[in-house]
């Protein structure tokens, strides 16, 4: 299968016949990371479910051997989180936030979501029509979280300031 490369506006607006393809053909296949390290693309559920369960293999960088990458300083704090670390820590993460995100929680919270969603869209789309601004798609998670936890949003809006400005 030839190589494609995942992250090209042309590949995103319809990337569901690679996938597939992949699925039924090359379960796992080796991706190019941007900064040139491979890494492997697992596309079928229960071979990731596998791959997750199996202590062998490792979220966490530092656990498979590799340095921290460098991380602009305002970033640091969210460098060692629940998606990026292995077991024990990230059990004893997901134990402290599992109660926020149960399906009732989650149901409760869809309305403001997807207002976040239509407001942050609707800011977005003069400028970018037909692209994606990650800086509001992070904006989304940080506003939800914010107001689960109750936080004063426009502190948190400046430090992400930098991000949203160089992706405009």
């Amino acid at each position: 299968m030839n190589a494609v490369d995942i992250s090209k506006p042309r590949f995103k607006a319809n990337p569901y016949p690679f996938y597939a393809k992949l699925r039924a053909e090359h379960p796992v296949f080796p991706v190019k990371l941007p900064d040139g390290q491979t890494a492997w693309l697992i596309t079928r559920y229960e071979d990731a479910l596998s791959a997750l369960k199996d202590r062998r293999f490792s979220k966490d960088k530092l656990n498979a051997g590799q340095k921290q990458p460098w991380t602009p300083a305002f970033f640091r704090p969210l460098s060692r989180n629940m998606l990026d670390v292995d077991d024990p820590d990230h059990a004893r993460l997901r134990g402290l936030v599992h109660k926020a995100f149960t399906p009732k929680m989650v149901e409760n919270m869809r309305q403001r979501v997807e207002s976040l969603t239509k407001e942050l869209l609707d800011a977005v789309q003069p400028r970018l029509v037909g692209q994606n601004d990650r800086a509001e798609a992070c904006e989304i998670g940080i506003k939800t979280v914010g107001d689960l936890r109750s936080l004063d949003l426009a502190r948190l809006e400046r430090p992400f300031r930098p991000l949203r400005l160089a992706h405009v």
